[in-house]
């Protein structure tokens, strides 16, 4: 089957203009897919002030936009949404995103057409509330996987924990790993004029992220005497408790918080960037981690099992140290202080590393892409 002859109904939470990797990800799989001639519609949710069109088309592909019934809240999907994987003969495959909401399995109970899978799964809530909406979950997310003809996990940590949690309903030939194509991020743009030791990290700011240690492991340097800024690119729940932190440690003019920008202002951030760090508890991938390897900075990240693989498929030539999570606050941040004091002091090119770098390429991505949903529909 050629690839003009697929068409592609891609259901995710949320999409663009919202921010996250997630999002960046299934952006990028849509253009590309549209590229090879796939028929791609993008299939997602927005509340009803967002002030966006119902249809959109960008990149060769097509987005259909369904309102959500309360307000901001996406774990309450919307039907509209779900239903449109129904309509018989509309879609080849159906491939749909994240566990972590109720879209995917809705999607998938009601679609029509063969189901790809793609979980981000963490295994769990990051908070007790969400941990336990997780266990009251699990039922509708057995049937989700159950349901899916083929399911591609981000890293081989993910998929440990897909078959730990799911050993009944995924069998050893419906799992595979994704080739998610890192880019390098700056893309021609020019650095911010006057930057320098500027230590970045990009997340949506919730309290798993752990922001706080990268703040105090800043402070830190400062009573080193090493110059270093952090730049936090990214809003969320915690932001507010991570602005008295830097606050309450004399550190307001080494934390800057940029909060959401656009895709302008991100590249000149990661031009203007030396280090790229990130203490996140929980990641399914990691793709802000990625890029940055592919952009050949030195990486601080959390030693979870999904940045350990990231590490791992970038090659030997990368710069990076994983820091343990499960230590005493006090240690973890003397630990990031001190490796990103090393990344600072390197003194070795980004493009030197950049082309070290072995993780996957777009056109990986794009020709597994073509042959895992060409797979589930046949």
């Amino acid at each position: 089957m050629t690839s003009a002859a697929l068409r592609v109904g891609l259901i995710v939470p949320r999409f663009n203009p919202y921010h996250g990797g997630v999002e960046t990800y299934a952006a990028q799989a849509a253009a590309a897919l549209a590229a090879t001639g796939v028929e791609v519609t993008v299939v997602t949710q927005v509340p009803r002030d967002a002030g966006l069109p119902a249809r959109d088309r960008r990149n060769g592909y097509t987005i259909e936009r369904h309102y959500l019934p309360l307000g901001e809240v996406f774990d309450v999907p919307s039907p509209a949404a779900a239903r449109a994987a129904r309509r018989s003969g509309r879609f080849d495959v159906v491939w749909v995103h994240s566990y972590h909401t109720p879209l995917a399995w809705l999607a998938a109970e009601l679609s029509k057409a063969p189901v790809v899978f793609t979980p981000w799964y963490h295994g769990g809530g990051h908070t007790p509330i969400r941990d336990a909406l997780h266990r009251f979950y699990r039922p509708a997310g057995r049937r989700l996987m159950a349901a899916s003809r083929r399911i591609l996990v981000a890293t081989e940590a993910e998929g440990d924990l897909v078959r730990r949690d799911f050993a009944r309903q995924v069998g050893p030939d419906k799992i595979t790993l994704a080739q998610i194509g890192i880019a390098d991020p700056v893309g021609g743009s020019r650095p911010y004029p006057g930057e320098s030791n500027v230590v970045l990290t990009i997340a949506r700011q919730e309290p798993y992220k752990r922001t706080d240690v990268l703040i105090r492991a800043i402070a830190e340097l400062r009573d080193r005497a090493i110059p270093a800024r952090l730049v936090v690119v990214g809003q969320g729940s915690a932001e507010n408790a991570y602005r008295k932190l830097a606050t309450a440690l004399g550190a307001d003019d080494l934390v800057t918080f940029a909060g959401a920008v656009d895709n302008e202002a991100l590249g000149r951030w990661w031009a203007s960037a030396s280090v790229y760090a990130t203490a996140s508890l929980h990641e399914a991938f990691g793709l802000c981690l990625g890029e940055a390897l592919a952009a050949g900075l030195p990486v601080v990240a959390s030693a979870i099992g999904a940045h350990r693989d990231v590490v791992r498929r970038a090659g030997t030539g990368a710069m990076a140290t994983l820091c343990e999570v499960d230590t005493p606050d006090a240690e973890s941040v003397s630990q990031y202080a001190d490796a990103i004091a090393r990344g600072l002091a390197s003194t070795e090119s980004r493009k030197e590393r950049s082309a070290r770098c072995t993780l996957p390429t777009e056109a990986d991505m794009v020709s597994h892409l073509l042959e895992t949903l060409s797979a589930a529909r046949s």
